[in-house]
């Protein structure tokens, strides 16, 4: 069933087998070298203005789940044909097949059959899998129902979930806050590492300690456990008959290996199977606060959407597969354009955590590669921020070669919504625009004037006004953000990042080639 390589996100086994003959992919990788002064010439507005059904061409859509348009990119008919020609000759497709393949990578596993584990135990991860989230599926049960009360014997009404990693801890913000329903409990996510003190932690919830399930995520110090279960019984004291607070309000996730802390004062932990790693943090020990402040219906419906692009990566053709098609641009960028960084453009509210979790990805995924294979990491900032308005001003300057990503929710359905949200949706149209097209001189000249006049200050501040244009940019667009949706966005990146970490490990030799 499962491989077994489960403490890398990339397979080298499998890369390794699928490697081509370099032989066969001489013709294409010379054809996409000879192309490169063609994308540097290319003039995005020109292209449009010469094939007025360009958009038409160089997009994907996905049934009505998710639309991907690429077609302000430095691309022409021959360049993505030859890319594509890279990506059959180089097994690309075989190798993304296999990552989506359920029975290939454990996170795949637990998103294809989160609604059904039975029957999958011929093998002992598949029956740690069942097993733990079996026992997801109890807890939630036990605590939405008020099976399992709090020390008072009330229901448990907040969720105190501390994550040790800032990063995962953003993720997983981002996802409590789309996956919610009308039933939700609150869930409050605390970063905390090894050397932060627990207890100010729990003295900040203490006005709702009362009713708060406090869950640990990949704690393994036996001493900080007991340290916080000390100081919940300190605030909270004696509960029913006398039972130690902490024995009701503490939820350990732990690795299996310390199975024998479910004993005693940590009767309610949930031993992780060994091979659980970061790589799987959403789908995996996250699901716990995910499932019982949300439900466990709304996070199989989490899952449901990464199982859908899982599926579409696994099964379409390469030049209608999304994922596949970002990692062949994302390389030709990076091999033969020699662009920076990407950068992650979210416009919406609630995505705004997005690019944060795409870094980490890549963040992971390198550790698992050698150094002269590793992705470039993608730059982020938060919406909204000034560092946010910098890094999308920063992809106008001319010396820039920062391709962008950019996200777009169509419909405004979240309780929270506003006419904010139509202006950023707007605001992201708008970018992609601005970019592509640029502004000249003459231009930002005549605006300023009508506003300043004539003046050698009008001229110098049109001067800084002016835009070269032709950046390019890709775009998604999800009809509206629901759990399905956000399952199926965080895949697509899992997904197309293994597929760029697959190309690069495969054609290490023709690229230290063609840079001899």
């Amino acid at each position: 069933m499962f491989n077994g390589q489960f403490e890398n996100r990339l397979d080298f086994g499998a890369a390794v087998s699928m490697r081509p003959d370099n032989n066969n992919l001489n013709e294409v990788w010379s054809h996409l070298q000879g192309l490169v002064h063609e994308a540097k010439s290319l003039r995005l507005a020109e292209e449009f203005a010469k094939t007025p059904q360009r958009a038409e061409l160089y997009s994907v859509e996905v049934s009505d789940k998710l639309f991907f348009d690429y077609s302000k990119n430095l691309l022409s008919t021959q360049i993505m044909e030859s890319l594509l020609d890279l990506g059959r000759k180089s097994s690309l497709s075989d190798y993304a097949r296999s990552q989506a393949d359920p029975f290939q990578l454990p996170h795949v596993f637990f998103r294809s059959h989160m609604d059904d584990l039975s029957g999958k135990t011929n093998v002992e991860e598949s029956r740690e899998a069942t097993e733990f989230f079996s026992r997801i599926k109890e807890i939630c049960r036990r605590v939405r129902s008020g099976l399992w009360t709090a020390c008072t014997g009330e229901k448990f009404r907040h969720i105190l979930c501390f994550v040790e990693n800032e990063q995962w801890a953003d993720s997983l913000k981002m996802v409590a806050e789309v996956i919610r329903d009308s039933d939700i409990i609150p869930c409050m996510i605390e970063c905390s590492d090894r050397e932060a003190i627990d207890a100010k932690i729990l003295d900040k919830h203490e006005s709702v300690l009362e009713t708060t399930l406090v869950v640990i995520l990949g704690t393994v110090d036996i001493k900080r456990l007991t340290k916080i279960a000390e100081k919940i019984d300190k605030l909270l004291g004696a509960g029913l008959e006398g039972e130690k607070a902490s024995q009701r309000h503490l939820l350990p996730v732990v690795p299996a290996a310390r199975k024998r802390l479910s004993a005693g004062s940590f009767r309610e932990a949930v031993p992780v199977p060994s091979w659980m790693s970061d790589d799987h943090f959403l789908w995996g020990i996250g699901a716990i606060p995910l499932a019982v402040s949300s439900g466990f219906e709304n996070y199989i419906e989490f899952c449901a959407g990464g199982h859908f692009m899982d599926e579409h990566t696994r099964k379409a053709r390469t030049s209608e597969n999304i994922p596949l098609i970002m990692a062949l641009i994302r390389f030709w960028y990076d091999h033969f354009l020699d662009a920076d960084a990407r950068v992650c453009l979210p416009f919406d509210e609630r995505l705004a955590f997005l690019p944060s979790h795409v870094r980490q990805l890549e963040v992971h995924l390198n550790q698992s590669l050698p150094p002269n294979d590793r992705i470039s990491l993608t730059s982020s900032a938060l919406l909204g921020t000034r560092e946010h308005n910098n890094l999308i001003e920063s992809l106008h300057e001319p010396l820039s070669r920062r391709p962008a990503d950019i996200i777009l929710v169509a419909k405004r359905d979240h309780p929270a919504a506003t006419k904010q949200h139509d202006k950023l949706t707007a605001l992201g149209i708008g970018h992609g625009e601005a970019l592509m097209l640029g502004r000249s001189i003459e231009d930002a000249t005549e605006k300023v004037t009508k506003v300043i006049g004539p003046s050698p200050p009008a001229r110098e501040l049109a001067m800084k006004m002016g835009r070269r244009g032709n950046k390019p940019t890709s775009t998604f667009i999800v009809g509206q953000l629901t759990a399905f949706s956000l399952g199926m966005l965080l895949a697509m990146y899992e997904q197309s990042l293994s597929s760029t970490a697959y190309l690069n490990f495969s054609l290490k030799n023709m690229r230290v080639r063609s840079k001899d």
